[in-house]
């Protein structure tokens, strides 16, 4: 996907909305069709962490172009508006091969907000050139909806917890015995290696869309 408005090139869309799906870029919510595809396709976004793919959505206009390559081919959507979760649903675009592309991200309006956010931010586009669309997932699991967070990382954030703290203790331990520069050269890279791992799974925590 590409928005020349915003300088996103070739922005590569995931399959799943979960967090964890979004720590590697925006996302396509499986119950709707793929992007380019007839009927309305949502993709949501991180606006903060992660590199923030969508943080800056909310400047598209009007009539700026959203671009989606996928298997069948290359679709152009033009940007119809902006609304904030409770505003009007704008009418389905009409015709045999009418398309909309919907986009959302979390909704921010300062550094506390951008923290904690609790809205969501949509970005209409349509198109009147989309391929036919294939099936979609019935359902998905709480998790993949907006600003929800994935409660299935905890098991493994525990464990990742229980490691760090046996780490802890077999450095106390072996700098007892051992000198602190041998012990520090063993302990460094396996507690960088932790500590990559528990922010990966604390992320998974947070709202998907942060």
């Amino acid at each position: 996907m590409s928005i020349p408005a915003l300088g996103l090139h070739d922005v590569v869309v995931v399959d799943g909305t979960a967090s964890g799906n979004l720590l590697d870029g925006p996302g396509h919510l499986r119950t709707t069709p793929l992007p380019g595809n007839v009927g309305t396709s949502l993709v949501m976004g991180r606006s903060t962490t992660y590199g923030a793919p969508f943080g800056t959505i909310t400047a598209l206009r009007p009539r700026d172009s959203i671009r989606v390559v996928g298997a069948q081919g290359s679709v152009t959507y033009v940007v119809r508006d902006l609304r904030r979760a409770g505003d009007p649903i704008p009418p389905s675009p009409t015709g045999a091969r009418a398309g909309r592309l919907i986009l959302a991200t979390a909704a921010s309006t300062g550094t506390l907000s951008r923290l904690h956010p609790t809205d969501v931010v949509y970005v209409d586009a349509d198109t009147t050139k989309a391929f036919p669309s294939g099936p979609v997932y019935p359902a998905v699991p709480d998790a993949e909806r907006a600003m929800q967070h994935d409660t299935g990382a905890l098991p493994l954030l525990v464990l990742l917890l229980a490691f760090v703290a046996g780490l802890v203790l077999a450095v106390s331990v072996a700098r007892r015995r051992f000198r602190d520069a041998l012990v520090w050269l063993v302990a460094a890279p396996v507690a960088i290696a932790l500590a990559w791992a528990v922010t990966d799974q604390v992320m998974r925590l947070l709202p998907n869309l942060m």
